[in-house]
């Protein structure tokens, strides 16, 4: 009878640290929990406020973590799990007034949490769908015509040396061309980046059925994208890279 007791307050007491997520230490290092994993969190600016100290960031999977912070004007702060966006603030009233709410259920393995007010992270592929919201509206049914206008940064438009180049193309293979590079051709944000006076131009304008016109700005090489609060560039990551242009003006 002692035997059973024995046994059952041993799987009694296994059963418990999960649940409760202890922690011990042994010798003045910290043992996890048997049952949970580690979650990192980072945030660079602070905006997190309620972020739980390192000995109790350990949970079991399933756990619902919610994290909060403060409003921020005219910008989200977007939270991003392992590498890749999750969501982005819930706005929830308080006695204190409104507060940005995360929440997040902690998966069967270590996660990182990272919060950046910057819609795109340094060290991932990017594609022109992922940038440009209308870039998925287009395939050879919707898009009718492309036009591209090469041209000169920072100099005399008035000089006749400067005259920009504007080609059009209504030809399929213009067409699928395009079409290939906006739902393939890699692109990765580049980091801290300072433009440079003068280079090169060149705006891509793509023209569906309905008179619809999209346009995309390449500045010496770079992507351009901005919105209401911001803007970055974006590099060509595959060599060689292949960028929006008209292909057949030479056949």
């Amino acid at each position: 009878m002692k035997n059973i007791k024995k046994i059952l307050c041993f799987l009694l007491f296994v059963l418990i640290i999960p649940l409760t997520g202890c922690d011990f230490s042994n010798g003045g290092g910290k043992i996890p929990p048997i049952g949970t994993f580690k979650l990192n969190i980072i945030d660079s600016n602070n905006f997190i406020y309620d972020k739980p100290e390192e000995q109790y960031s350990y949970f079991a999977p399933g756990t619902i973590i919610k994290l909060h912070s403060y409003p921020i004007m005219d910008v989200d702060l977007m939270m991003y799990v392992n590498g890749e966006f999750h969501s982005k603030q819930t706005s929830i009233e308080t006695d204190e007034g409104y507060i940005w709410e995360y929440s997040f259920v902690m998966p069967i393995d270590v996660a990182t949490l990272e919060f950046s007010t910057d819609p795109f992270l340094a060290d991932k592929y990017y594609y022109f769908t992922d940038l440009f919201y209308w870039a998925s509206l287009l395939n050879e049914s919707t898009l009718k015509a492309i036009e591209v206008k090469d041209d000169y940064i920072s100099v005399d438009p008035n000089d006749p040396i400067n005259a920009p180049m504007i080609r059009y193309s209504e030809k399929i293979e213009d067409i699928n061309y395009n079409l290939s590079i906006l739902k393939e051709e890699p692109l990765v944000k580049m980091d801290n980046f300072e433009t440079v006076p003068g280079g090169w131009k060149r705006i891509v304008k793509y023209i569906t059925f309905e008179g619809q016109e999209y346009i995309l700005e390449i500045s010496n090489g770079l992507v351009f994208w901005n919105d209401f609060s911001s803007y970055e560039y974006f590099r060509f990551d595959r060599t060689p890279c292949n960028i929006p242009d008209i292909i057949t003006e030479s056949k």
